[in-house]
């Protein structure tokens, strides 16, 4: 029994690892030859997912690729987007890299 818990929590790993370095190149700014780190942090920082670029990203075909490999039901996802871009006041809002990873991870099939 614990190695088939310590193979679940690998395998989790693996496919958290898939996802993001499937997604950070798509949805991440590039960082320039002559960006410093402080500016690169910043970058990072500032940019967040909105609701738009959300739905855009199902439907790039490398986006889309990642995420049906890593067993992430596209169909409920769409089906949420409203819920998943609302916060608790009702007030539409955006998410950051490690929000939308996680989104990804708790709609896998």
């Amino acid at each position: 029994d614990v190695v088939s818990a310590v193979g679940a929590v690998e395998r989790e790993q693996l496919t958290l690892s898939y996802i993001k370095d499937g997604i950070w190149p798509l949805v991440m700014p590039a960082r320039g030859p002559s960006a410093d780190e402080d500016e690169f942090a910043a970058a990072l920082e500032a940019h967040r997912m909105t609701k738009e670029a959300f739905l855009d990203l199902l439907q790039d075909p490398v986006a889309a690729d990642v995420l049906v490999n890593a067993h992430v039901d596209l169909f409920s996802l769409i089906d949420l987007v409203d819920v998943i871009f609302t916060d608790e006041k009702g007030h539409e809002k955006s998410l950051t890299f490690q929000e939308l990873i996680s989104v990804f991870m708790e709609h896998r099939l």
